[in-house]
């Protein structure tokens, strides 16, 4: 089982079954090498705060951070991404996969700085990472087409 934290699971309740069914799925199937953070909290360098939903950790295998969608979040023909609001259909100001990737981004930047303060000689972050979307509680088929750039992994 991975470490996760913190190690309560997300409470259940309105868009939250998505997250806690990831969460269940890593807790299981990730081994003791693994260190899962859940909603971790960041400001990044202009100040702005975000939350990464999953940030997976594991000493050889590098950092993975997961965006999770639920059951309300699709993708129509024409591209456009949308989620389930009270009110209807609400466009998403990026999609999932732009969301993670940015992320990520900034993340490896803000921790790219800090080894570069601490390892001057090796300027380049010793960490493989990468970004992934998760829509645990949806079927590919009822969330639309995917982008192209997507492989989707099932």
């Amino acid at each position: 089982m991975a470490h996760m934290i913190p190690r309560q699971p997300p409470e259940a309740g309105p868009g939250r079954a998505a997250e806690l069914a990831l969460w269940q799925a890593l807790n299981a199937d990730l081994n003791d090498e693994w260190f899962v953070y859940y909603g971790l909290r960041y400001v990044d360098a202009q100040a702005n705060e975000g939350e990464i939903d999953f940030l997976c950790l594991h000493r050889t295998a590098g950092m993975l951070l997961i965006e999770c969608k639920g059951r309300g979040v699709q993708r129509s023909g024409e591209g456009r991404w949308t989620r389930q609001g009270d009110a209807g259909p609400e466009d998403l100001r990026e999609t999932p996969f732009e969301q993670a990737q940015r992320q990520v981004k900034a993340l490896v930047g803000q921790l790219s700085a800090r080894w570069r303060r601490t390892q001057p000689d090796d300027a380049a972050l010793p960490l493989i990472h990468g970004h992934a979307v998760a829509f645990p509680r949806a079927r590919l088929s009822e969330g639309g087409p995917l982008p192209l750039e997507v492989q989707p992994q099932t």
